[in-house]
């Protein structure tokens, strides 16, 4: 993938002969044909002048303009993950923040004053925007009129409904805007505007080529979905599209009309978002394109030659500009960045640091563009796009092998005290029961403040043991630094337990560390995580927790996966003893975990891929092999549990589960199943 993005004009010929525009249109998948048509042009040594591209034919096409030949347009397409692109959960390599939500059966957004404002699409693109900005990281220019090809992006503003032209700004947000289908993407804003797919507009945006790039032949590339029978609409996305086509029917045969040429690739009633058979479909682009080469090659001999293109020149950062934010933070990063001044722009830098703010509770999404200060100066602008003032998550969870059934509902209110602070509360109920409030106050930059307070009834039904059932009240501070992946907490915990009759209370300090690689932290393909908690209860018993995960490819659709964790905790008090079994762990000892002073367990699995869906997310197959070990205080193994199994997971995008089947070590066979996932449950003593 790397490899695509080098600045690659190899192959194109660029002699004084005729010049055509291309006019790319939308379609989803099928516009990878536009990678075929593309490769023909170049090596027919046919010259393109401009380029006008709505949806798809926006992302093909702007890339190509960016400075991308046909052989490494098609790797790019080749190397796309679709349902992985299309995928926001946990986009951060860290999962810590407020904002990174879990899966829910039910996700609201309001405004301050109590105005819902979304979701307003299946997909924000968190991760669909900062792919783009890596594969855009080459066009070094504000103007799009400046890139190897003159480029127009085609949106529409969806208040009142009139055509963007997108020439300027950032390439990768212009894109990201052509394709934001209406219900599936978030609309986006762009130009002070929020925009929607262009094809509502025009999806074949021959005029806008005519009128743009005046005087040369406007080649159209046509991918856009016949209207197909109601039994071949699979999904909501395709829906859509023939509404599209139906909406947008005239203008569609105006330009059609207006074209010098129309080529057509086969593309037939493909999906129109479809994750594979790439090179199938860059392949029935070629085909056409050659079908009408002898056209195109007429188009270009009688056509005005394509003046040469301006020399790339090396950019060197002026200045820092964080847009977004509170005044403060604003400064801080500022000054945080302040560095890059006087060096050459570093696009691979700029993405680590969209990463990195992203990471903050109070950002949703951030870009970047560049506004040019003179030939070879230009400042940086980051672009911060807030995270909603109030947000409502529900979700739950059962199974058959723990007695865990609850319901949750959380609420997020963001700038509630000042600017960058955030209330959070949450309301549990089910087998066991809880509730919590915690209040983030923001320190500088990524450093925050917290203050918890939780009260929580717990039960367990160890081994040999009646049922125990404990209620717990805490209350703590903690101060927090997180940054690229790391997080780092530290504070004053305090605790009463009441058991059995018995009340217990604790205070002490406490110290959180994580750090995470992980490309997903909900269904990682790759990457590492380590964990870890430690509590000095009273200043006499420490309890602590300590895990980790290791993911790595393995062939094209399976992955190691290699997971443990240790405990230490205190068997005396039940709310703190170390227990062994559960999901996380041991799945047949979930009901009936052994309890004890240390406990420690190792899991290894292979994860494969057996049918993934771009709407719906990917079905798993897991074969697992898990051990186990309860200690005493001094360290002497107790008992050491294995299990082996099989499982069907499906993570879901939305709400996951599995069902699985085990055999233990003491010969026994469970079936079991689990719905519904945590919320990022804040466990403020281990």
């Amino acid at each position: 993938m790397l490899g695509c993005l080098l600045w690659s004009l190899g192959g194109v010929s660029w002699a004084e002969t005729g010049g055509v525009v291309l006019a790319l249109s939308g379609g989803g998948t099928k516009g990878f044909a536009h990678v075929g048509v593309i490769q023909v042009l170049e090596r027919a040594g046919i010259p393109v002048a401009g380029i006008v591209g709505t949806s798809m034919g926006a992302i093909i096409g702007g890339l190509r303009a960016s400075g991308y030949d046909g052989a490494s347009l098609e790797e790019v397409v080749r190397g796309i993950d679709l349902p992985s692109l299309l995928d926001d959960r946990n986009a951060s390599p860290s999962a810590t923040a407020a904002n990174k939500e879990a899966q829910s059966l039910l996700r609201r957004t309001f405004d301050s004053r109590g105005r819902s404002t979304g979701p307003l699409g299946i997909v924000e693109g968190k991760r669909l925007l900062f792919t783009l900005h890596q594969l855009t990281a080459r066009a070094r220019v504000s103007n799009f009129d400046d890139l190897p090809v003159p480029f127009v992006a085609v949106a529409t503003d969806m208040e009142t409904g009139e055509t963007l032209l997108l020439r300027r700004g950032s390439l990768a947000s212009a894109l990201r805007a052509s394709m934001s289908i209406p219900g599936f993407f978030e609309p986006w804003p762009v130009e002070g505007r929020m925009a929607l797919d262009g094809g509502l507009v025009a999806n074949l945006p021959v005029r806008i080529a005519q009128s743009v790039f005046p005087g040369y032949p406007v080649v159209a590339v046509d991918v856009s979905s016949s209207l197909q029978p109601a039994s071949r609409l699979r999904n909501a996305v395709e829906v859509f599209d023939q509404s599209t086509a139906i909406m947008t029917r005239q203008g569609y045969l105006e330009n059609l009309r207006a074209a010098d040429l129309v080529i057509r690739p086969d593309v037939g009633d493909r999906p129109m978002l479809e994750s594979g058979h790439v090179a199938e479909i860059v392949a029935l682009g070629r085909q056409a394109a050659d079908r009408e080469l002898p056209d195109l090659l007429r188009l270009a001999a009688g056509a005005p030659p394509v003046p040469p293109r301006p020399e790339r020149v090396e950019r060197t950062v002026a200045a820092v500009r964080v847009e977004g934010l509170s005044s403060v933070t604003e400064a801080f990063l500022e000054h945080s960045y302040a560095p890059w001044i006087g060096h050459p722009f570093d696009a691979a830098v700029v993405l680590e640091a969209c990463e990195t703010i992203q990471e903050r509770d109070d950002v949703g999404v951030v870009e970047y563009h560049l506004e040019e200060e003179g030939a070879d100066r230009v400042t940086v602008v980051l672009q911060v796009h807030p995270a909603p003032d109030v947000e409502i998550r529900a979700g739950g969870y059962t199974s058959n092998l723990a007695p865990e059934r609850w319901f949750a509902l959380e609420g997020v209110r963001r700038n509630f005290w000042a600017e960058g602070d955030i209330l959070e509360a949450e309301l549990r109920v089910g087998e066991d029961w809880g509730v919590g409030v915690h209040y983030f106050a923001p320190v500088s930059g990524f450093r925050r403040m917290e203050y918890s307070l939780e009260a929580r009834s717990e039960s367990v039904t160890p081994r040999g043991v009646d049922q125990t059932t404990w209620d717990r009240y805490v209350v703590g501070v903690e101060r927090s630094f997180w940054r690229g992946g790391m997080e780092v907490n530290w504070g004053i915990v305090a605790e009463r337990v009441e058991y059995g009759g018995d009340t217990s209370s604790s205070w002490g300090p406490k110290v959180a560390f994580s750090w995470s690689t992980l490309d997903n932290s909900d269904d990682p393909t790759e990457g590492t995580r380590f964990r870890g908690n430690l509590w000095w209860s009273n200043l006499d018993t420490l309890l602590w927790t300590a895990d980790m995960l290791w993911v790595r490819p393995w062939g094209a659709n399976n992955r190691w996966i290699l997971s443990g964790g240790v405990q230490g905790g205190d068997e005396k008090n039940p709310a703190h003893a170390a227990y062994l079994g559960g999901p996380g762990d041991l799945f047949h000892l979930a009901s009936t975990p052994w309890r004890g002073e240390r406990s420690a367990w190792l899991r290894l699995g292979v994860r494969r891929l057996l049918w993934e869906s771009v709407l719906l997310g990917p079905i798993y197959g897991d074969l697992f092999v898990v051990r186990g070990a309860l200690f005493d205080e001094e360290w002497d193994e107790v008992a050491s549990p294995w299990e082996a199994g099989l499982a069907l997971a499906v993570p879901g995008k939305m709400l996951g589960g599995r069902v699985l089947v085990v055999y233990d070590d003491e010969g026994n066979v469970t079936f079991g199943f689990e719905l519904g996932s945590d919320f990022r449950r804040r466990e403020i003593i281990p």
